[in-house]
């Protein structure tokens, strides 16, 4: 579907933002030698006396099919590096519900199985469980991609609940500032159906439009009419005068666009810019996908959790929050969030 509303490289996703891009993704994913080193600042956290155990909820993903596979190893590669044991992890599989997950969080929490929670849910879905996690004193660091703005619901904000994710609708705020001046002022914005119904392409346009910007064309590829996939995409790109194009899209659906992209002749026009945020499965250990560069964040923070537990267990928890470090243009937004009816995290499908 498209909708009406040069220069010949092609970005990679690495180089949109710089800084601005790279800072919010910091703030809420490091490397495992991040890890170590924090580890070590702290003064040399004591070996805890007693193994933990932490739930692990864990989805099935047609998009990312070895999610929970990635997630899990990273939990380990995360705490070796941190240089503390490692506590006991308990995967919690919940298929492609968020309120499945949340049930299996509220049974291992009251039956006393768990200690802490992790795996893959954002804050907000996570947010019900919260009188339960302060009961309990059961903290949960609840990972996802960030493809929403959250709520701003009181019990998100909980000692007890820590969010942690790729920063996704924050990094697509920061291109769509950052765009107007490094790129152009018009745009054609392509997406997926099933990215249209998270905040972060509308948080892309909201702050591109702010800048200056005008979004010259919207395509949304594979919409469930029985059309062609990219219908009506040669359309958007060759009927239309714009400065580049952005390219919103995830798992094999991201490949078939960069596909048809070349057959197009696009890369010789125009630039194309991908997601701000990689979001592929892992390649190799120099090039750890999304759910690995998560749980191995996850995996050291759960580590220095441990060793602080017994006689901390709120400061523990804390600790697990991390400094906040929000860019000032997304503190001054005030646009109200979309409700799209989509209920799953993204890319949990």
């Amino acid at each position: 579907m498209t909708s009406s509303t040069s220069s010949p490289a092609r970005l990679g996703r690495r180089g949109f933002l710089g800084a601005s891009a790279s800072t919010a993704a910091a703030a809420a994913c490091g490397t495992a030698p991040a890890l170590a080193a924090a580890a070590t600042a702290s003064g040399g956290l004591p070996a805890p006396a007693v193994r933990r155990t932490v739930g692990v909820l864990l989805p099935e993903s047609s998009r990312y099919p070895t999610l929970s596979a990635e997630f899990l190893a990273g939990l380990d590669a995360g705490a070796a590096a941190s240089g503390l044991p490692a506590p006991r992890w308990l995967p919690l599989p919940y298929g492609r519900s968020a309120r499945a997950a949340v049930r299996q969080a509220q049974a291992a929490v009251q039956s006393g199985s768990v200690d802490a929670l992790a795996g893959w849910l954002p804050a907000d879905a996570a947010a019900d469980l919260v009188p339960l996690l302060q009961e309990h004193a059961v903290p949960f660091l609840a990972s996802d991609t960030g493809a929403d703005r959250p709520s701003g619901r009181p019990a998100a904000r909980s000692p007890w609940l820590i969010p942690h994710t790729l920063a996704l609708w924050e990094s697509c705020a920061l291109l769509g500032h950052e765009a107007p001046r490094r790129w152009g002022s018009r745009a054609v914005l392509c997406m997926g159906f099933l990215e249209s119904g998270y905040d972060f392409p509308h948080e892309f346009r909201a702050a591109f439009e702010a800048a200056g910007g005008t979004v010259a064309a919207l395509h949304v590829s594979g919409l469930p009419d029985g059309r062609p996939e990219f219908d009506g995409l040669v359309a958007a790109l060759k009927g239309t005068s714009a400065d580049f194009v952005v390219a919103l899209y995830s798992g094999r659906q991201a490949g078939r666009f960069r596909a048809a992209w070349q057959r197009l002749g696009m890369e010789r026009q125009r630039p194309l810019l991908d997601l701000p945020v990689a979001l592929e499965t892992t390649v190799s250990t120099s090039s750890p996908g999304a759910a690995m560069r998560l749980g191995t964040d996850a995996g050291g923070r759960l580590a220095r959790w441990q060793a602080m537990a017994h006689d901390r267990p709120l400061a523990a928890s804390a600790q697990m929050r991390g400094p906040s470090q929000e860019s000032p243009i997304l503190q001054t937004t005030t646009r109200q969030r979309m409700h799209s009816g989509w209920t799953n995290p993204y890319l949990v499908t």
